[in-house]
């Protein structure tokens, strides 16, 4: 296993992004490293980080604006949210788990867009700060796995939809609030949803949080 950095914002697929010139393939972690990278082509590799690592700084991230993208891949928030998807039209697949950071608003993914993103894999709220999954566009999430709130913190959800009403929601699999206090939600929702819908599992609150929440309607 090899831990890739990024030395330059640019594409996923161009050598002049990735010390040593070589990208992130299967078996290899790739870190930011402060930098922005594009994935412009589909991704496999071991995990994606913003975390510090390969010899790099924590910082940067990893954005997708362009649907029928398949990222296979674990992603892993440090200081920065990691993977941002912004596609207007098709779906934008991860296969992977997503981790939020300990560090406030520093998130697994952020799901912008107004097309669809597909998550096969569990999303996880950090230790008193990120969230495994934001959704902050209108489009369309489907997740297949667990939506676990965080250790610790109020904004260590699962996953939530937040800013821009009507997201359309499909969860298969449970939501889970979190162990630690100060309200750790499996999946929160502060906004108008245009539906949402869970199967596959059941929804469980802690000692400290609901397993899920609407707070938007």
């Amino acid at each position: 296993m090899t831990d890739i950095r990024a030395i330059a914002t640019g594409n996923y697929s161009a050598p002049s992004t990735w010390n040593g010139g070589v990208k992130p393939q299967a078996g290899d972690n790739g870190f930011s490293n402060t930098f922005t990278v594009t994935i412009d082509e589909d991704v496999t590799c071991t995990s994606l980080n913003t975390t510090a690592g390969g010899g790099g700084s924590a910082g940067g991230g990893f954005t997708c604006s362009t649907g029928g993208r398949t990222i296979n891949a674990n992603v892993l928030a440090g200081s920065t949210s990691c993977l941002t998807v912004s596609n207007a039209t098709g779906t934008v697949t991860l296969n992977g788990n997503s981790n939020g950071s300990a560090t406030a608003a520093a998130h697994g993914v952020v799901f912008s867009g107004a097309g669809a993103f597909t998550i096969v894999g569990n999303w996880t709220g950090g230790a008193a700060g990120g969230e495994g999954v934001r959704i902050s566009g209108g489009g369309t999430f489907h997740g297949t796995g667990t939506s676990l709130g965080g250790s610790a913190g109020t904004n260590s959800m699962g996953a939530r939809a937040i800013t821009v009403a009507n997201p359309t929601i499909t969860v298969v699999g449970p939501i889970t609030a979190g162990s630690g206090g100060s309200g750790p939600r499996g999946f929160f929702c502060d906004v108008n949803v245009a539906s949402f819908t869970q199967s596959g599992g059941a929804i469980a609150g802690s000692a400290f949080a609901t397993g899920l929440e609407f707070a938007g309607g």
